[in-house]
């Protein structure tokens, strides 16, 4: 996960040494009694970190150790639906449940601490989505056509469609963060069956001919397609103003009105911003 979104109470212990060394975490589901809660795994400088507490409470129960000093286990489990971070520091074994969407944070956490090894899990798998450069140049404000009707049918399944716009949106930038490709897997559940065809599509076309198609999905299905758009462009904590532009393309051909993008923006702005939280 990205160490700007830990709680300010985790965040105010290693305050001294972020930027200056690599600090890398992963969030986990509940604490570790397996209560509902929270826990954070963090690695820096060698060492292993877990930050846990139950729901409700306001302090952290905090264990670390390095390999050999303290902590004599650290090794990832999976089953099939979530992984297990198994943890013996100082005698006491505990484990902390992670959700699959974890694995490649968790993963690097584990490496960074008792360095890399061929039995820890396969990192996540990615898409390999490579920036496609544009093939038309996009309009700094374009307008909404309230008159324009599509007969255009779709060319994917309505949740490919989906996949492939937010293949353009991660990809409009010129980077692929690895926190919008994360996103993408976890909406999906890596099911190829959608994002197969979904990249196959976004590497042959451009955004503009998928968008020509957006007035045949249904009102409810361009407003799901809207706020997911709107919610990957966030995810690398940034909203350049280039997905904005194709942003407002699709909602164009979608005959969406700036209201309703504004509505979703400002609660996936309230969703998102979790420092509030402590």
């Amino acid at each position: 996960m990205n160490i700007s979104f830990l709680p300010e109470k985790v965040k105010s212990d290693f305050a001294d040494v972020m930027g200056k060394v690599p600090v890398l975490a992963a969030r986990g589901n509940g604490n570790i009694a397996g209560e509902p809660g929270e826990s954070y795994v963090i690695a820096c400088e060698g060492k292993a970190y877990i930050y846990s507490r139950k729901a409700g409470e306001d302090s952290f129960l905090i264990l670390s150790g390095k390999p050999g000093s303290g902590l004599s286990k650290l090794e990832i489990r999976k089953d099939k639906f979530n992984i297990f971070l198994d943890v013996e520091i100082d005698g006491n074994s505990n484990s902390v449940k992670f959700s699959s969407s974890e694995q490649y944070d968790l993963s690097a956490v584990v490496d960074s601490v008792k360095g890399p090894s061929s039995s820890s899990p396969a990192p996540a798998k990615v898409l390999e989505i490579e920036p496609i450069p544009a093939k038309t140049e996009m309009p700094e404000s374009p307008q909404i056509i309230p008159e324009q009707k599509s007969g255009i049918p779709l060319p994917l399944k309505p949740m490919q469609y989906m996949a492939a716009a937010m293949m353009y949106i991660a990809s409009s930038d010129g980077s692929i963060s690895r926190e919008e490709d994360r996103y993408i897997l976890e909406v999906f559940c890596g099911n190829n069956d959608i994002l197969q065809p979904a990249l196959k599509y976004y590497k042959t076309h451009s955004a503009d001919q998928l968008f020509e198609s957006a007035g045949s999905l249904s009102d409810e299905q361009k407003l799901c397609i809207l706020a997911n758009l709107i919610e990957i462009a966030m995810r690398d904590d940034s909203y350049h103003s280039v997905e904005q532009v194709l942003i407002r393309k699709f909602m164009e051909k979608a005959r969406i009105s700036k209201d309703n993008m504004k509505a979703i923006a400002n609660v996936l702005l309230v969703k998102n911003n979790l420092s509030v939280l402590g």
